[in-house]
């Protein structure tokens, strides 16, 4: 499922005229959510995925803080887009690939 939406989503602004480097960032981006969707998916146990906040592990949280600041990092900062070359991206854009990871 992850898979087909970030496809999709990369279908889907590669049509809608986007730049290589946008759709690049967008994919990144994606991706990265749909790591943590997975993280929370898997340590839930069957408890619900919102319930599993409720279980305490540093780990957990130290990683979930940690891939969050970096995507934050890596979409802001210049000199880290140039990089990886990735460009900035608008709200709208983020909120895509948001929904598609």
């Amino acid at each position: 499922i992850v898979l087909a939406s970030i496809l999709a989503m990369y279908g889907f602004a590669l049509r809608d005229g986007k730049s290589d480097g946008v759709v690049r960032t967008m994919t990144f981006a994606s991706l990265m959510i749909a790591n943590l969707g997975l993280i929370l998916f898997f340590r839930s146990s069957g408890r619900g995925v919102f319930r599993s906040f409720s279980r305490r592990n540093q780990a957990f949280y130290w990683v979930v803080l940690g891939e969050l600041g970096l995507l934050a990092l890596l979409l802001s900062v210049p000199a880290l887009r140039r990089l990886l070359q990735f460009e900035s991206l608008a709200f709208s854009e983020i909120g895509i690939a948001i929904v598609a990871g």
